[in-house]
């Protein structure tokens, strides 16, 4: 497996597929959150990026309780990839980023072009 290198601040999510004897998956996964006990991140942040990192992996769980979740998450995927394929730099479905600042506070809007 190749070693790559891990911020003290980084969340890591690990999902290890459960395979049967001719190496197929059986379609179980466990999922485990990976958090450095040195992390140099404040109290609040940590808190924050905690939960972030917790709402990524409930939503797992989510897709197979709610079917819809799970379809319009692909149907993000399938847009962000072809946005994120396309070169032409005219796609109307790539994300572009608008920020504004009042203060230290910065918002980020993710729409689409032209939504």
């Amino acid at each position: 497996m190749p070693k790559y290198e891990v911020d003290p601040n980084d969340f890591l999510i690990h999902i290890s597929p459960s395979v049967d004897e001719e190496h197929n998956w059986t379609g179980e996964i466990a999922i485990d959150l990976i958090v450095s006990a040195g992390a140099s991140l404040c109290d609040a942040d940590h808190s924050r990026l905690l939960t972030l990192a917790k709402t990524i992996c409930a939503a797992v769980p989510m897709y197979e309780d709610d079917p819809d979740l799970y379809d319009r998450a692909m149907e993000y995927v399938a847009i962000s990839e072809e946005g994120a394929n396309d070169t032409s730099g005219d796609d109307p479905y790539f994300f572009k980023q608008d920020y504004t600042s009042e203060g230290n506070i910065i918002s980020v809007n993710f729409n689409k072009k032209g939504k």
